[in-house]
Protein backbone atom coordinates (compact mmCIF):
# COMPACT_ATOMS: atom_id res chain seq x y z
CA UNK A 1 0.00 0.00 0.00
CA UNK A 2 1.65 3.35 -1.06
CA UNK A 3 0.20 6.37 1.07
CA UNK A 4 1.71 9.16 -1.00
CA UNK A 5 3.98 9.50 -3.98
CA UNK A 6 6.84 10.30 -1.99
CA UNK A 7 6.96 6.47 -0.60
CA UNK A 8 6.76 5.23 -4.35
CA UNK A 9 10.49 7.25 -4.91
CA UNK A 10 11.61 5.86 -1.86
CA UNK A 11 14.40 3.52 -1.02
CA UNK A 12 13.13 0.64 1.22
CA UNK A 13 15.01 -1.62 3.08
CA UNK A 14 14.23 -5.04 4.44
CA UNK A 15 14.14 -6.07 8.35
CA UNK A 16 17.29 -8.28 7.22
CA UNK A 17 18.55 -5.08 5.74
CA UNK A 18 18.12 -3.15 8.88
CA UNK A 19 19.50 -5.52 11.23
CA UNK A 20 22.48 -5.74 9.29
CA UNK A 21 22.77 -1.54 9.00
CA UNK A 22 22.02 -1.49 12.91
CA UNK A 23 24.14 -4.76 14.51
CA UNK A 24 21.34 -6.69 15.49
CA UNK A 25 19.50 -9.45 15.55
CA UNK A 26 15.81 -9.50 13.03
CA UNK A 27 13.81 -10.00 16.11
CA UNK A 28 15.14 -6.96 17.46
CA UNK A 29 14.37 -4.88 14.66
CA UNK A 30 10.69 -6.40 14.55
CA UNK A 31 10.17 -5.60 18.01
CA UNK A 32 11.19 -2.07 17.82
CA UNK A 33 9.42 -1.20 14.78
CA UNK A 34 6.55 -2.77 16.38
CA UNK A 35 7.06 -0.43 19.50
CA UNK A 36 7.09 2.57 17.56
CA UNK A 37 11.06 3.23 17.54
CA UNK A 38 11.63 2.30 14.13
CA UNK A 39 9.78 3.41 10.92
CA UNK A 40 8.30 1.30 8.49
CA UNK A 41 5.35 0.25 6.50
CA UNK A 42 3.53 -2.77 5.42
CA UNK A 43 3.25 -2.87 1.92
CA UNK A 44 1.81 -6.32 1.11
CA UNK A 45 -1.27 -8.28 2.25
CA UNK A 46 1.56 -10.84 3.53
CA UNK A 47 2.34 -7.95 6.23
CA UNK A 48 5.99 -8.18 5.49
CA UNK A 49 7.99 -4.66 7.11
CA UNK A 50 9.79 -2.37 5.11
CA UNK A 51 11.86 0.32 6.36
CA UNK A 52 12.86 3.84 4.43
CA UNK A 53 16.44 3.45 4.11
CA UNK A 54 17.11 7.21 4.44
CA UNK A 55 15.87 7.01 7.84
CA UNK A 56 17.85 3.88 9.08
CA UNK A 57 20.54 5.58 7.74
CA UNK A 58 20.11 8.65 9.85
CA UNK A 59 19.49 5.93 12.95
CA UNK A 60 22.71 4.54 11.96
CA UNK A 61 24.54 7.68 12.30
CA UNK A 62 22.54 8.11 16.18
CA UNK A 63 20.49 10.96 14.33
CA UNK A 64 16.83 10.88 15.35
CA UNK A 65 14.51 9.87 11.88
CA UNK A 66 12.96 12.97 10.61
CA UNK A 67 9.46 11.11 8.98
CA UNK A 68 6.52 10.67 11.10
CA UNK A 69 5.57 7.39 11.31
CA UNK A 70 2.37 5.75 12.97
CA UNK A 71 3.23 3.17 15.99
CA UNK A 72 2.39 -0.60 15.42
CA UNK A 73 -0.62 -0.02 17.81
CA UNK A 74 -2.50 2.62 15.87
CA UNK A 75 -2.09 1.21 12.37
CA UNK A 76 -3.95 -1.96 12.44
CA UNK A 77 -7.58 -1.74 13.00
CA UNK A 78 -8.63 -3.81 16.43
CA UNK A 79 -10.54 -7.14 15.86
CA UNK A 80 -13.62 -8.11 17.12
CA UNK A 81 -13.24 -10.30 20.09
Amino acid sequence: MVRNANEKTRRWLTGGDVARMLGLSRMTVGRLAEEGILPFIRPNPLGERRFPAEEIERIAKGEKPTAVFPSAKTRRPAHAA
